[in-house]
């Protein structure tokens, strides 16, 4: 696998149209991951967000968002961000995305017709071997006009929540999919 790195899918742009939004999250890693020897992490270069989601026209602005909002998780669990040229011990990568989904039942629209949603998904690589080491994604409501920093920070701790802390023994699950 090429060295992608953490990649965030979509946008969570935007208020949700219910006051609390459900955050559908799905998380995977490597069984032979060794978490407990990463101190250090970086960034590289993200692809576009897979299908079916895209990009937006606020996608360069929620990936400035995004980087900074994953470099606080990530500290908060523990790791340092390594700049420059020096080689982290994982390399994580970003994109944002959407895609448009159309509730009905034949002609008749359910809940209003069209939704916005926006997703995020994560991935970290081993920076020596390329390794594909942790996986994260989440999904939302959003709203396509404006983004919505709260959520944002939001669907960024619910998909780490499951990224090991640093000097942990333990793996995370290696599959995990819940509505938080």
């Amino acid at each position: 696998m090429k060295l992608i790195g953490l990649a965030l899918l979509g946008t969570l742009t935007a208020c949700a149209t219910t006051s609390s939004p459900t955050v559908l999250v799905h998380t995977d890693s490597s069984p032979v991951a060794s978490f407990a020897t990463y101190r250090t992490f970086g960034f590289g270069l993200a692809g576009g967000p897979p299908a079916p989601f895209r990009e937006s026209a606020r996608s360069f602005a929620v990936d400035r968002r995004l980087r900074s909002l994953v470099v606080a998780e990530l500290v908060r669990k523990g790791y340092v961000e390594q700049p420059g040229p020096a080689n982290p011990d994982f390399v994580v990568t970003f994109a944002s995305g959407y895609t448009t989904e159309d509730f009905s039942m034949g002609e008749v629209p359910l809940f209003g017709g069209q939704v916005e949603i926006g997703a995020i998904a994560i991935d970290a690589f081993d920076a020596s071997s390329a390794a594909h080491v942790w996986h994260g994604t989440g999904e939302t409501e959003v709203s396509p006009e404006k983004i919505n920093d709260q959520l944002l920070q939001d669907g960024v701790h619910r998909v780490l929540g499951s990224f090991p802390v640093r000097g942990a023994e333990g793996r995370p699950g290696v599959t995990s999919k819940q509505a938080l």
